[in-house]
């Protein structure tokens, strides 16, 4: 009996040899493709290296708030009072000159500036190891700032939180600009009472070339509930040696709502005597309307003007 005729590949090859052949081409494409596959993932690492940016902020005392300039000489957070919000959109902010401001959403105030010198606190601790979040608790978020744990606080708290996500920043200052949000976006447990809040790393352009101020926290905190005094304390602050300013000036600075000069007048004077008496500032209205404020210099203050001698 012949032997059969095994089946023949090209050029004569065996059974065997088309199966070897055929699976050294399936393993060689898969090799390629892999390669391929992790080329482009270390590209595309490589970008996200190079796009993504850690917020690092200046650094500033424990008991004090780390606020840029712009923010704390303009109404973008104004002297109001409690009750319903105005919403706007994309309007001018009155400012000191040098800056410009546009803002869309709801008036902030003074406490919702409580909340967001209390992020930025946070987030000077904690960013360059989280990744832009800022880790917490409602508890520990109220107690921060000095306010009682309970509903209201926690209500109060969810709408602060709210308002500053909700927010559209056009901050513009020698040649830098930011626009976003003053808070990127929150996570909340319910159950846990756990808070994430991411705040963008771009918010750093606020800061640039050093315009931020150190605001001392225990003087604001003592002015709670007074907010045009707040407002007073955060613009002095920023001021190393201040220069007097008419009455109607503050009035549009400071975003009051107060419609009536002579009401303004009034409530800002109760205003700076609250403020003189927390800080040690001495402060007056003259007969032409300019508003004097003396202060003494912080350390910090004082090391920028033995600069400019």
């Amino acid at each position: 009996m012949q032997d059969e005729e095994k089946p023949k590949g090209r050029s004569g090859e065996s059974a065997v040899q088309i199966c070897e052949r055929l699976h050294a081409r399936a393993v060689e494409r898969e090799r390629v493709k892999r390669a391929d596959d992790e080329a482009k993932a270390l590209a595309q690492g490589k970008a996200l290296q190079k796009t993504a940016k850690i917020i690092q902020l200046p650094v500033w005392s424990d008991c004090s708030r780390g606020v840029p300039n712009g923010v704390l000489r303009s109404a973008l957070f104004g002297a109001i009072k409690r009750g319903p919000r105005k919403t706007i959109n994309r309007e001018f902010m009155n400012t000191l000159e040098g800056y410009e401001i546009r803002y869309t959403g709801a008036r902030l105030d003074q406490s919702d500036l409580d909340v967001w010198e209390t992020l930025l606190d946070l987030a000077r601790k904690q960013a360059l190891e989280n990744q832009n979040h800022v880790y917490t608790t409602e508890r520990a978020l109220l107690q921060k700032m000095g306010r009682a744990y309970g509903k209201s606080g926690r209500e109060w708290l969810k709408s602060a939180t709210a308002r500053l996500s909700a927010t559209n920043v056009e901050f513009a200052h020698a040649n830098f600009t930011y626009g976003g949000s003053l808070v990127d976006e929150f996570y909340r447990d319910d159950d846990t009472s756990r808070y994430v809040i991411v705040l963008n790393p771009k918010l750093l352009a606020m800061f640039a070339r050093n315009d931020w101020t150190q605001v001392d926290w225990d003087q604001r905190q003592r002015l709670r509930g007074q907010p045009l005094a707040q407002w007073l304390h955060g613009f002095y602050s920023t001021h190393v040696e201040p220069y007097p300013l008419k009455v109607k000036t503050l009035h549009r600075l400071s975003g009051s709502e107060n419609k009536e000069m002579r009401d303004y007048r009034r409530e800002l004077r109760e205003a700076l005597k609250a403020l003189d008496l927390v800080t040690g500032w001495q402060s007056s209205i003259d007969k032409l309307d300019n508003v004097h404020v003396k202060k003494t210099p912080t350390p910090s203050q004082t090391r920028h003007l033995n600069k400019k001698k």
